[in-house]
């Protein structure tokens, strides 16, 4: 039974080693987004700006945005979060994106809005045209003045926290969330209970197996 034995060791090694790199791998962290169907744009002109109002999540320090350019290097282009006449964040990204995710850094770390103008002024001379989701003519869409847009949209803004984070260091948010999504005796310490208790079942698999390999 050795050549078995081994191969489950193996087995169970090659499993650890491939959660380790799952877990370890770091990437932005995302701060918030509203989770908007990239379909029909909003064009903004050369000179012009288009301003959608909606909540900011705190801790977002850059605003990524889908945007079509018609196969064009465009930008640069500016955007500015005001709550009423105060500028909270602005940033700019710089000339030759082009039909892509562009990323915006803010400069600061934005407080948690319930409401705030997210505007965003092409500075180019090509016409750029974020994407996002066609919503009713009384929700909260981007305004372009002066520029009439086909359907009223809802700009995608995808919110990033500073740095990068990995899995591990999201499990203080899943916790949050799970305890979100599961309103009443539920906590965030019910995540951990959840965590714990998968972990218990794996080592007792192992050792059920390792012990069946034995015999």
């Amino acid at each position: 039974m050795r050549p078995v034995r081994i191969a489950v060791a193996a087995a169970a090694f090659l499993v650890v080693v491939a959660l380790g790199v799952v877990l370890l791998h770091s990437e932005r962290r995302l701060a918030g987004t509203n989770d908007q169907v990239e379909g029909p744009v909003v064009e903004i002109p050369s000179g012009t700006q288009a301003c959608q109002r909606g909540p900011v999540p705190r801790g977002a320090d850059r605003l990524s945005l889908l945007v079509s350019t018609a196969d064009k290097p465009a930008g640069p282009i500016d955007v500015t979060v005001r709550s009423g006449n105060r500028v909270l964040a602005r940033g700019s990204a710089p000339h030759g994106f082009n039909d892509q995710w562009v990323t915006v850094p803010l400069g600061r770390v934005t407080p948690d809005l319930a409401s705030a103008d997210v505007c965003i002024r092409n500075r180019g001379t090509q016409i750029t045209a974020p994407l996002g989701e066609q919503v009713p003519q009384s929700s909260s869409h981007a305004e372009n003045p002066g520029v009439k847009q086909a359907v009223p949209v809802e700009m995608r803004f995808d919110w990033y926290k500073p740095g990068k984070s990995t899995w591990i260091g999201y499990a203080p948010d899943i916790a949050r969330r799970y305890a979100i999504a599961r309103p009443g005796v539920f906590g965030p310490w019910t995540f951990w209970v959840a965590v714990a208790a998968m972990l218990a079942v794996a080592a007792a698999g192992v050792t059920v197996t390792a012990k069946y390999v034995r015999t």
